[in-house]
């Protein structure tokens, strides 16, 4: 086969020292994705190395697949990269995750883009597992204050340092005589939320805290 090699890759520059470019198949191997390379002679930008390598990115796969951080890799040159994520030439920057790590290949225009998930089964577990601690604890705490705010001898104790308690006097008649024989001093409590209680209200309230 005799063609210029400008004209079977158009992506390769050969006045370039160095030149890569992804190519979607060989004659040899159509189907499969290739990087070729292109190194010049120094002092004759007609003469140099071509290289063609297939790039086959499974056995990367099979060795993540024992990893839980990483999820892909792409290899792009320009505009144009390989992927585990697709079978064709896709465009690094269509893809829909954005890459945790990209590195330079040094005096190459070789980019390499690792891909990870942002959230791994394991970090969902222990989402999972702290919010339930962290509401078991909540609720604990909801209940603690709860608890204190409802203990009758604090609401008594408050009521008397705000003056919420008065004085009633209510007249005591004898039952034969049908007269007034004295004068029974009741207390009052009125609170400020829950409003006027019934007499027998701070009698039956200490009970359950004794």
């Amino acid at each position: 086969m005799n063609t210029p090699l400008s004209q079977l890759i158009p992506a390769i520059d050969i006045s370039k020292p160095v030149a890569m470019a992804i190519l979607p198949g060989t004659p040899m191997m159509p189907k499969s994705a290739a990087l070729a390379l292109w190194v010049g002679k120094p002092g004759d930008q007609n003469s140099g190395i071509f290289v063609s390598i297939n790039a086959n990115l499974t056995p990367y796969i099979l060795y993540s697949a024992r990893q839980n951080d990483f999820s892909g890799i792409a290899l792009a040159i320009d505009h144009t990269a390989i992927s585990t994520f697709s079978n064709r030439l896709v465009d690094p920057q269509t893809l829909h995750n954005a890459p945790i790590r990209q590195a330079q290949i040094e005096g190459l225009p070789l980019k390499v883009y690792l891909y990870a998930n942002s959230w791994l089964a394991e970090n969902t577990q222990f989402a999972l597992l702290l919010g339930v601690v962290c509401g078991l604890l909540a609720g604990l705490l909801c209940y603690y204050v709860l608890t204190i705010k409802s203990d009758p001898r604090k609401s008594i104790l408050l009521g008397i340092k705000n003056n919420q308690f008065y004085i009633v006097y209510q007249p005591v008649v004898n039952a034969q005589t049908l007269r007034i024989s004295g004068v029974e001093v009741l207390m009052r409590w009125r609170h400020p939320v829950v409003g006027e209680f019934r007499p027998t209200f701070l009698l039956t309230w200490p009970k359950p805290s004794r």
